[in-house]
């Protein structure tokens, strides 16, 4: 049986209509001045991934940089740079693009005013994201229901839970005995693990994003402008904007002005971005640890309770590796990655 747990706060529902859009594509990511983390040119770049494509990110330095970036930029061993990106790309294969080529694969951004160097860009091929992520879930809730799963929707209080393993699932409308449970709640895990004497160290990393009134072909794959700490990202009704994060404890004020500030500024160069009429800024929280790696686990001291939780960006990309390392621990009792993911790490590093 799979359940919804509900925390008491407003959830966001929408109907779920039509087909889940696959379509191959490729992914772009463009170089900001002074930017050369691999490791942000891959996270912050992907847009819950589902789609098989290619992605690109463009880096650039603004018109307006200081000199000092500016000479920055020139100083920096693009060559190196390049090699560092695949030799971290676990498998994807990146490459660098020139500006012609660039505007071929994108040609609404390709002519974007951010300086001379605004042709390097380092695109990642076999990477992939959804374009309907309502309908992507519907249609993976039909392959449960088909495989012989049943779903139901409460809101779960409490998990009381015995050290021989009997578990109640204190819920609004009734009471549940499951013989296992897990749970995958995100930034509000803590909740029910208090009644299980358990808790792990996580934040909300509030991300925002905003449909723009843009034609479907405007872009055809995620770009990364991470000088304009925006990305956008083809969606079921053209493109939208997101790439805006803040951090704090969950259920926190969000701050939708953050995004529209943002908007403002890729505006000066791409003018013709607007909201989309009838949308507003839609917000989430994602669950994230200290060292941004899920925690996936049996609860200590619970031997029929698991969890599954602070993915942060990357919840769809890695559900089907979590789902993998869960059957282990269900199944057989253990897993591989069992002291890589569980929350005791932090602990042994305080420890150290």
């Amino acid at each position: 049986m799979g359940m919804r747990a509900e925390d008491g706060r407003k959830n966001e529902c929408r109907p779920v209509m039509g087909q889940i859009e696959v379509e191959p594509r490729g992914d772009m990511t463009s170089r900001e001045s002074g930017q050369t983390s691999t490791g942000s040119f891959l996270i912050r770049s992907f847009d819950e991934l589902s789609q098989e494509g290619k992605q690109m990110t463009a880096y650039a330095a603004r018109a307006s940089a200081p000199s000092d970036d500016a000479g920055h930029w020139h100083a920096i061993n693009w060559a190196a740079c390049y090699r560092e990106v695949r030799s971290t790309s676990l498998g994807v294969a990146a490459r660098m693009v020139s500006g012609g080529e660039r505007a071929a694969l994108e040609p609404a951004i390709g002519s974007l005013a951010l300086g001379r160097n605004a042709a390097d860009a380092t695109f990642l091929e076999g990477a992939a994201h959804v374009t309907d992520t309502a309908t992507f879930v519907a249609r993976l809730t039909h392959v449960f229901l088909h495989r012989g799963g049943l779903v139901g929707v409460d809101r779960v209080c409490s998990v009381e839970s015995t050290p021989r393993g009997k578990i109640t699932l204190r819920c609004a409308r009734r009471d549940y005995s499951p013989q296992t449970v897990l749970l995958s709640t995100g930034a509000h895990s803590n909740r029910l693990l208090a009644s299980c004497g358990h808790r792990i160290p996580l934040i909300a990393e509030t991300g925002y994003h905003l449909e723009l009134d843009v034609d479907p072909v405007f872009i055809s794959r995620p770009i990364s402008l991470p000088r304009l700490g925006v990305v956008l990202t083809s969606s079921q009704y053209g493109a939208r904007v997101a790439g805006i994060s803040h951090f704090g404890a969950p259920g926190f004020r969000v701050r939708p002005s953050l995004l529209s500030s943002a908007l403002d500024r890729l505006r000066e160069f791409l003018p013709m971005l607007r909201a989309r009429p009838g949308f507003e800024v839609r917000s989430g929280e994602r669950p994230t640890t200290p060292d941004f790696f899920p925690v996936v686990e049996r609860v200590p001291g619970h031997p029929s309770v698991f969890l599954s939780s602070d993915h942060g960006h990357l919840g769809l990309t890695l559900a089907a590796v979590s789902s993998g390392i869960l059957a282990d621990l269900v199944t057989n009792g253990s897993s591989g990655y069992e002291s890589e993911l569980s929350s005791q790490r932090f602990s042994r590093r305080q420890g150290a």
